[in-house]
């Protein structure tokens, strides 16, 4: 069944400025405090933000957690702090000369620290911690960085070796990894195989590379079944990521029901529920930047059907989505950030 964004007109809940965001919806409840309400953090061209959903009220509580700087990619979490990859640059195709960042935000997403900035970072996607690191993708150098959380040292690993030029247009970017994952036992990561510097004439299937922690050695590869694929989940053995310039759903044994417009980027998985970040244009990645208008749809897993809609004024494009308080199948169900207050992940009634 193919699903259309096509909507009759509503009135739009939340808008954002890019130097002052103006919040139109109340105060969200404190993190963790009810089983009902999904917390979100979306990253975006200018902003990270915050917001709450239930399915009775829909999104509400937008607010900016920090705009200073952009843009902003991929979020991860530990004990203490919620970590968020930052490129320094608002434009996406120009590297910092400085280099990239990573930002730490307290419990209560409060700004802590820069706690890594470094040249050997550049062109960040996602991020992900793994025991005692935080594993970046490192895009433009065709690689992954592994950061030591105590310590902030770095190691490069490249999957599937090295490019003879790293960011050049031919030789350097060559499998593009943007998504990483970590199920406890097997790091998940996904060669989009389209060189952001050439076209997307030059874009070949996506690849899924299962990699033990450990060794750092690729166990097993899949292909599959889209282009530019980012974010990756398992349902009935079977991984699925976005095809994000197709604007659909796809897997590594078969093209799935879901279909939407592009360009989709950025997902959280909870019970029934998908969030799914949509910029209306399937463009360079400097276009997509500066959208005006972006969006975090919802769809029901259960009936292909987008239920709901948040517009995003001047927020630019939609990099990351990802659920605070509730267990997140996209990110393969790991503790969430927050806990309800009875000391472990809420429940989901139905």
């Amino acid at each position: 069944m193919t699903t259309s964004l096509i909507r009759e007109p509503r009135p739009r809940r939340g808008a954002l400025a890019r130097t002052d965001p103006e919040i139109a919806s109340p105060r969200p409840p404190a993190l963790g405090c009810t089983d009902d309400v999904a917390d979100l953090v979306i990253t975006t061209s200018y902003h990270l933000l915050r917001v709450s959903f239930t399915e009775a009220q829909g999104f509400f509580g937008l607010r900016p957690i920090w705009s200073k700087g952009g843009l902003f990619f991929g979020c991860t979490w530990d004990e203490r702090c919620l970590y968020v990859g930052c490129r320094n640059s608002h434009v996406g195709g120009v590297l910092n000369p400085r280099g990239e960042s990573i930002l730490r935000f307290d419990n209560r997403l409060a700004f802590k620290d820069v706690w890594f900035r470094s040249r050997a970072l550049a062109d960040v996607h996602q991020i992900c911690r793994i025991g005692g690191d935080i594993w970046a993708t490192n895009t433009y150098y065709n690689s992954l960085l592994i950061l030591n959380r105590q310590t902030a040292a770095s190691t490069s690993y490249a999957p599937l070796g090295k490019s003879t030029e790293p960011g050049s247009a031919v030789r350097g970017d060559i499998n593009h990894y943007n998504t990483i994952r970590y199920d406890g036992r097997t790091v998940y990561v996904i060669a989009s195989n389209i060189n952001a510097r050439t076209g997307a004439g030059n874009r070949r299937r996506s690849e899924l590379l299962l990699i033990d922690p450990l060794t750092r050695v690729v166990t097993k590869k899949f292909q599959l079944q889209g282009l530019a694929a980012h974010d990756i989940w398992k349902e009935r053995h079977e991984y699925l990521s976005l095809a994000s310039d197709r604007g659909g759903v796809c897997g590594n044994a078969r093209r799935t029901r879901w279909q939407f417009k592009p360009w989709l980027r950025g997902l959280a998985i909870w019970d029934h529920l998908m969030f799914c970040g949509w910029t209306p244009v399937n463009a360079d990645r400097n276009t997509r930047a500066k959208r005006d208008t972006t969006a975090i749809i919802v769809v029901n897993r259960n009936t292909d059907r987008v239920i709901d809609r948040l517009d995003l004024r001047c927020a630019g494009e939609v990099n990351d989505v990802m659920i605070l308080n509730q267990p997140d199948q996209a990110r393969f169900n790991q503790e969430p950030f927050h806990r309800s207050r009875a000391g472990r992940p809420a429940k989901r009634r139905r």
